[in-house]
């Protein structure tokens, strides 16, 4: 099987209230793009990558791809005005490829392990689908009205993280049946999975902390400080 990396970077990262997408934000000696598709280009199982800009923006992405001088295939294509959208753009491309999985990422989480991006390629030679979890370690409340619902067992929530992998034919289908739906309240890749196929088994490979999403300034602080850990082999 071929593992090719469709990387998120079409989004606005309005929570950040930033001059620019939180992708090309300066992290380290780059940018935070810059570490996310290193984390991919220098890894043996990804055999491909695809950049999912957006629709403006994709000169600029090809650039920046361009300035790495990528020693495998990678293609920047533009996406959609919502995450799921993107993602549908970049699983399209390989809908009818058979003999090939497709890891879904995130831009905006930079120091995603070499270890992760292989536990995730080891358990989809298994599963159908698999998911970067880490167990939460807080109290997790249901609130309504700002009222508190209930509290579910901690004991079974974990905090979902990317990458998300699936067999290609599997996960585009789930996104062109997710297209035609009239209300879409799928947030992930898995629960657009989910809500094709319910009886879907989707194995979990346990995270890291470090593998954050940037989505507030102090979530960039944060990652800035973890930086200098390595972030490939």
């Amino acid at each position: 099987m071929t593992n090719v990396a469709i990387i998120l970077a079409a989004g606005v990262g309005r929570r950040m209230a930033a001059a620019v997408p939180k992708q090309y934000l300066p992290l380290g000696q780059g940018m935070v793009i810059d570490h996310t598709l290193d984390a991919f280009l220098f890894h043996p199982d990804i055999a491909e990558l695809t950049v999912v800009a957006a629709k403006d923006d994709v000169a600029h992405m090809q650039a920046v791809v361009a300035a790495h001088k990528p020693h495998k295939p990678t293609t920047v294509v533009a996406g959609g005005d919502e995450r799921w959208q993107s993602a549908a753009a970049g699983v399209e491309r390989y809908a009818h490829c058979g003999d090939v999985n497709v890891l879904l990422h995130d831009a905006a989480r930079p120091l995603v392990s070499a270890q992760t991006i292989s536990d995730v390629v080891a358990a989809l030679a298994l599963h159908e689908a698999v998911s970067v979890a880490i167990p939460t370690k807080d109290t997790i409340y249901a609130v309504e009205g700002q009222v508190v619902s209930s509290i579910p067992n901690r004991a079974t929530l974990w905090q979902a993280q990317t990458p998300q992998a699936f067999r290609a034919p599997l996960i585009a289908a789930a996104y062109q049946w997710f297209a035609t739906q009239p209300q879409r309240n799928a947030t992930d890749d898995c629960g657009v999975l989910l809500a094709y196929k319910p009886d879907a088994k989707i194995s979990v490979v346990v995270g890291a902390p470090e593998n954050m999403k940037i989505t507030t300034p102090t979530d960039l602080l944060l990652t800035e400080c973890l930086t200098s850990k390595p972030n490939h082999i």
